[in-house]
This record gives structure tokens, C-alpha cells and sequence, in this order.
């Protein structure tokens, strides 16, 4: 897999909002992902016909595709979006705001991007001319700090994002769409699993789901048996942690976990600290993907161990015999 920057998994914050549904009436609890600007496209369905005519809209995925439909050209999986090198096809999405082009350099070192094989990242910068696709010309994915684009079937000159920058910043140009290029010209298989942009990111994985059992459980029974887990929607193969506690990843606990080869963990999980009753959230997150679901759990307080009882008011401690002691004297016979 290939991760443009370090993903920041510790210092994440839960925005308000998130999904965390405690079941009433059921002996689990169901979770969902913890960001919920997180969208997911996993369908071909939710992939548009690129039209030259139109605007591009936040949230909106459309795919210019060379040589055949876009059933035929995308699978999806546990990994994500994939193609098999026979065609290509450049995806885009609106931006989320209207971005300057003089940010184009931050926009980019802000973006994460986890792919493989032949998957570049590319962006529409809008001006009062036609508007121009650039598409990485060097640069593992695009996102590195020495990476050059290139626009269109141009004269091929490549370009940084910082000549980029410059050259158009006093025409009022401003970034439109983003996406990724995916194998062309090499004619290799790629696949994308997702893409963060402007604080926003879309998974092509499966939607996630995230279940704990029970979902109210004894302080005494989380300490010794601990809860079943069971969740999906990770990358096959990622190591995925676990959390106990408030905040984005709560307190990390030993448990890790590695995904099937369908993107699923199955397990138990044990929190050896004492825990007073409560509501409290599992966190589990992957190092790869970066994927964190959270589910609510219901602690309930081990049971008061009962004092000694307090002697009545004026009651008088009974007598204690004392205790012989031995005197040591030579014995005497008689007869």
C-alpha cells in the first residue's frame, strides 16, 4: 500500500455528531466510522458519466473512461476501486470549497492517498479559459513534495505544484475537482482504497460495521472474559488496533488485530484496568487505512464490598480469657 503522508491517527478528533448507536433491547452494541464526513463509494452506480458540459459538484464522483462503459471498466472490493489495466479512466469530485490556486501546494501536502499499482493523483484547475486536467507526470502518486503534473495531451512540459503556483496566480485560476488518474498510459492494474482532500474522505471499501458483545457487561466480566468484537471494512492484511475509554482512540490496549482477506477482524477484547460503571466507547483503528470505528459499551460497577459491621452504641466488649503461660519447675516423685 501506498500512504502519501503519515496518518495521524492519535491526534484525531471525534467530531461532534458521530454515529454511535447503542442497540436499546439487544445484547450488542452496533458502531459505525467515527468521521462522519466520511463518504463511501463502493457501487458502480454511484460513479457518473463524465459530461464536458457540466460543473463539477462536492461529493459528486464522475469517471471520464477511454474505451468502454464504467461497468466494465471498475470492480470493487475489499481494497476498493480497481481497473485491470486494459483501459483507462480519470475519476474527479468537486472540491468542498473554492480553492485559490496559490494554495495548491498546502491543498496537496494536507491530502492522503492509499493506492496501488498505477494510481496518480489529479486535479482541474479552473480559469477564465477551458478549464485544464492535470495529472501526475512524476511522483509515485502525486502527492510528494518533488511531484510534476502535466495538463491535457499538451506539448508534455511538467511542472511542480510551486511553478504551478506561480505561473497562474494572477489570472484568478482556482482548483475545482480532484481525483486520480488510473493506468494510464502504463496499461497496469491499480486500485484505489481512498482519498482525503480538504478534510474530506472518500473510502471505495465496503461501508464498515462494527458490533460489540454484550453491550452492557459487568466491570468484573470486562476485566476476565471481556467482550466478543466483530467488524469489517478494513484493508485485507492491515493490523488494526484497539482503544478503551473517551477521545478519538481512547486508551490503547495490547489486543491487535490483523483483517481477513475480506477486510474483517473477529475476536475478544479484555480491559485489565479497573473500570468504575459507566458509559464508555471501543475504539478500533487501522494502521493502514486509517479507518476508526467506534461502538458504545455500558460498564455497570462491581458490587460494594460490604464494611464489618460497627459495634451497637454502648455495648460492652466481651471478656477475653487470658492466655496460660508454661513455669518451667523440676518435677518431684514420691513412693
Amino acid at each position: 500500500m501506498k500512504i502519501t503522508k503519515p496518518l495521524a491517527l492519535a491526534v484525531a478528533t471525534l467530531a461532534a455528531g458521530s454515529s454511535l448507536l447503542l442497540t436499546s433491547g439487544t445484547a450488542f452494541a452496533a458502531g459505525a466510522d467515527a468521521d462522519p464526513a466520511t463518504q463511501y463509494v463502493n457501487t458502480v452506480d454511484q460513479i457518473q458519466d463524465y459530461d464536458f458540459g457540466n460543473q463539477f459538484t462536492t461529493g459528486t464522483w464522475v469517471a471520464d473512461i477511454e474505451s468502454t462503459t464504467k461497468e466494465d471498466a471498475f470492480a470493487f472490493g475489499p481494497d476498493g476501486l480497481s481497473t485491470d489495466g486494459t483501459t483507462g479512466a480519470y475519476l474527479l469530485t468537486g472540491t468542498s470549497a473554492s480553492v485559490p490556486v496559490t494554495s495548491l501546494t498546502e491543498l496537496i501536502a494536507a491530502a492522503d492517498f492509499v493506492s496501488t499499482g498505477t494510481a496518480k493523483f489529479g486535479f482541474v484547475l479552473q480559469t477564465d479559459g477551458p478549464d485544464l486536467r492535470f495529472s501526475t507526470a512524476t511522483g509515485t502518486t502525486g502527492l510528494e513534495a518533488d511531484a510534476t503534473y502535466a495538463f491535457g495531451t499538451s506539448d508534455g512540459s511538467e511542472m511542480t505544484a510551486d511553478q504551478i503556483e506561480e505561473d497562474y496566480a494572477d489570472t484568478g485560476a482556482t482548483i475545482s475537482a480532484y481525483g486520480f488518474l488510473l493506468s494510464y498510459p502504463e496499461r497496469t492494474p491499480a486500485t484505489v482504497s481512498s482519498i482525503t482532500v480538504g478534510g474530506v474522505t472518500t473510502r471505495f471499501t465496503p461501508t464498515p460495521t462494527f458490533t460489540v458483545a454484550p453491550g452492557t457487561v459487568p466491570a468484573a466480566a470486562l476485566r476476565t472474559t471481556g467482550v466478543a468484537v466483530s467488524a469489517s471494512g478494513f484493508l485485507p492484511g492491515e493490523t488494526v488496533t484497539a482503544g478503551y475509554g473517551a477521545g478519538s482512540t481512547g486508551n490503547a490496549l495490547d489486543t491487535t488485530f490483523v483483517a481477513d482477506a475480506d477486510g474483517a477482524v473477529v475476536g475478544t477484547l479484555v480491559v485489565p484496568a479497573d473500570t468504575a460503571g459507566g458509559d464508555y466507547t471501543l475504539t478500533l483503528v487501522g494502521t493502514t487505512s486509517a479507518l476508526r470505528l467506534q461502538a458504545a459499551l455500558v460498564v455497570t460497577a462491581d458490587p460494594a464490598v460490604p464494611a464489618p459491621a460497627a459495634p451497637a452504641a454502648g455495648a460492652v466488649p466481651s471478656a477475653v480469657a487470658p492466655v496460660a503461660t508454661p513455669v518451667r519447675a523440676a518435677a518431684s516423685f514420691t513412693g
